[in-house]
Order: C-alpha cells, then sequence, then structure tokens
C-alpha cells in the first residue's frame, strides 16, 4: 500500500466516530487480530491431533483386547503370560472402558483356575480407574465387592457395598441393599443387618430381595 493510499484510508476512517476509533488503535487492533488467528489455527491443529489420538487410542484397546484379553478368554494364551501383559500394560489402556465386558471374561477365568488373589488385584487397580459416580465404576464395583467378601476382605467389600447403596444409579438397588445387609451379618452387626433387610422391605417390597430379606430377619 502506498503512503497515498494509506493516508486515504486513514482519511476516511476519520470521518466517522467509529473510523476513528479504529485509526487510533490500528496497531492494537492488528495485534489482536493476529492473536485471533494464532488461536484459530492453533485449536484447529490441536483439534486434528486430538482426533488423530482418541483414533490412535482406540486402535490400541481393540489390537489389546483380541490379542490379549480375548485370547487368554479362549485358551489361546497362556496365563502367565496374560498376567504379564496386565502388569505392563501401558497407561493409556488401562480403566478403557470398552476393555470391561472382555475383562469381566478374564477375571471369570482366572477365578476359575485358581488365581483369585490376581483377579482381585487386577480388578482392585481398574476400579481406582473410573469416577466415583460413572457407571462403569458402579458395575466394576459390583464385580469387585462379592470378590472382596469371598477373599474374607469384610471391610472393603462393606465399604464398597456402601458406595454402591449411595450412588445415584439405581440399578440393582435392592439387591445391593441385601449385599450390605449380609455382609454385617458375616462380621456379627445384626442390628446394621437388621437396619438394611428393614429398609428392603420399605421400599423394594415387591423385589426378590425383599423375599431374602424376611427370610434373614426370620432368622436375626
Amino acid at each position: 500500500m502506498t503512503p497515498e493510499e494509506t493516508q486515504t484510508l486513514e482519511q476516511t476512517l476519520e470521518k466517522t466516530d467509529f473510523g476513528h476509533v479504529i485509526n487510533e488503535n490500528k496497531k492494537g487492533i492488528l495485534i489482536a487480530a493476529g492473536v485471533i488467528v494464532a488461536l484459530i489455527i492453533g485449536y484447529s491443529i490441536w483439534s486434528h491431533q486430538a482426533n488423530k489420538s482418541y483414533e490412535n487410542n482406540l486402535a490400541q484397546v481393540y489390537t489389546f483386547r483380541v490379542n490379549t484379553v480375548d485370547k487368554y478368554v479362549d485358551g489361546k494364551m497362556e496365563e502367565a503370560e496374560f498376567l504379564k501383559k496386565m502388569s505392563s500394560l501401558p497407561a493409556n489402556l488401562k480403566g478403557q472402558a470398552t476393555l470391561i465386558p472382555s475383562l469381566f471374561k478374564a477375571i471369570d477365568k482366572l477365578v476359575k483356575d485358581g488365581k483369585k488373589a490376581e483377579a482381585l488385584g487386577i480388578l482392585e487397580s481398574w476400579s481406582d480407574q473410573f469416577n466415583k459416580g460413572s457407571y462403569t465404576f458402579y458395575f466394576v464395583a459390583m464385580k469387585l465387592a462379592p470378590m472382596y467378601e469371598n477373599a474374607e476382605k469384610l471391610d472393603k467389600a462393606i465399604a464398597l457395598t456402601q458406595k454402591l447403596v449411595g450412588s445415584q444409579i439405581n440399578v440393582a438397588k435392592a439387591l445391593n441393599y441385601l449385599n450390605l445387609g449380609r455382609l454385617y451379618l458375616a462380621k456379627g452387626d445384626n442390628a446394621k443387618a437388621k437396619e438394611n433387610f428393614d429398609y428392603i422391605l420399605q421400599n423394594f417390597d415387591k423385589s426378590e430381595s425383599a423375599k431374602l430379606a424376611k427370610l434373614y430377619l426370620r432368622d436375626l
């Protein structure tokens, strides 16, 4: 732009109040515009990289499920190799919700094969990866609590089941109260056991859990 053209532009801008403001702050406006453009370009690059990262992560999850978890479940991988791969699982794959259904099958197989401690350790470490208010945590906790009970870790089983009954998620709520009552019975706390059984009768009186709660209350 020639000096004459610049002068003409400035003269044109000076003809209006708004133009005067722009003319007085041309440098700041140009800097701001440059920052906005840079931010837009930066966001576009970040968004592209994020999408690529998400796609790569999905591919890794699928590969791990097919080549490790499913192979172990199908009897095509030795137990020792499976446990080794689980212990060295990359951080970005540990706790992936899409792996949970296959992982549950692997947990069941480990328990069936007598590796209860190993199964408990894996599921326990995974439960720590999820938000405590999420559905994923809820269903992992429902799987984990009876494993604690079977391992005679009643305090942990009770603490986890209390989180289940206190959750905003209402899936199998009566069953969770029944389990909590049973756990208190196993600990010898009949008062708290009765409290949970009574709660079922008051709030879930038509459920199968209510029928069982009546039987437990009869024997208290």
